[in-house]
């Protein structure tokens, strides 16, 4: 899965659970550099499995997942792909 339909998933998700009032240009921001570099670090697997969580916590919880919440799922699906986080990423702390 691409970036872009990853995150039409993800907001169709937030607009059919919690509404597109509570996703700012902040968040879709954030959500969408997180997946940007799951593809670079993993691949499009990777990212589907991403907006999977995402889509998931979004419809489960009836909230949205924080930036670090987010952040940390994605770089533990990356190791799940057996792939090292380079030390320059986002996710490399998380």
């Amino acid at each position: 899965m691409d970036v872009e339909t990853g995150m039409r998933q993800i907001d169709e998700a937030v607009r059919n659970t919690v509404g597109a009032q509570n996703y700012d240009e902040g968040t879709e921001a954030e959500y969408r550099q997180v997946l940007k570099e799951v593809e670079s670090i993993a691949g499009g697997g990777a990212v589907e499995d991403v907006v999977g969580w995402i889509s998931g916590e979004v419809r489960g919880e009836e909230s949205l997942p924080s930036k670090n919440a987010v952040e940390e799922r994605a770089a533990q699906i990356c190791r799940d792909y057996d792939e090292e986080i380079p030390s320059s990423s986002r996710l490399a702390n998380a």
